[in-house]
């Protein structure tokens, strides 16, 4: 392996210069301990350099194994947002933003109270009372639950809008 590869390989799992160092010279450290322990013809000086490399490569294999799964995790995720934000986008707005608030701790969002976000979406919401808010709350979950995800009967101005465009 060349070192521009071994380098990029060290860089890809997050491994800088420093801990490298680290690693190697906690390797030769030992090495250099473990020298007067060995008898004959045994020459620690040319062993050093291959295993430090070794030390160095079975830390690079558990950095990227836990980057795998840690990759694994995100990709998941993504795939579940991008799930719930197509839901939302074919139900009816005032729905779908009753459901965004519930699945905002989810979504790395703060939760609103129901009277926050009707004074955050008064168009969506009109002069609906906040006990009405809440009820549709509990009965969208609760199709949501049962897997039943409402959708809009009728197109919606950006549908149209988008359908227009593209005529």
């Amino acid at each position: 392996m060349t070192p521009q590869r071994e380098a990029a390989g060290f860089a890809a799992v997050g491994l800088e210069g420093e801990t490298l160092d680290q690693l190697a010279e906690r390797e030769v450290q030992w090495w250099m301990r473990k020298a007067t322990e060995f008898e004959g013809n045994v020459r620690p000086l040319s062993v050093l350099p291959g295993a430090a490399l070794i030390e160095v490569q079975r830390h690079i294999d558990a950095l990227q194994s836990v980057l795998g799964h840690a990759t694994n995790a995100m990709v998941e995720e993504l795939q579940r947002r991008d799930d719930l934000e197509r839901k939302l986008k074919r139900m009816n707005a005032p729905d779908a933003l009753l459901i965004r608030n519930v699945a905002s701790t989810r979504l790395g969002e703060q939760r609103l109270s129901i009277d926050r976000l009707k004074e955050q979406h008064t168009v969506a919401f009109g002069d609906r009372e906040s006990n009405a808010l809440d009820q549709q709350v509990h009965r969208l979950a609760a199709h949501i639950k049962s897997g039943e995800w409402p959708e809009r009967k009728a197109p919606s101005l950006v549908d149209l809008t988008v359908e227009q465009l593209e005529k």
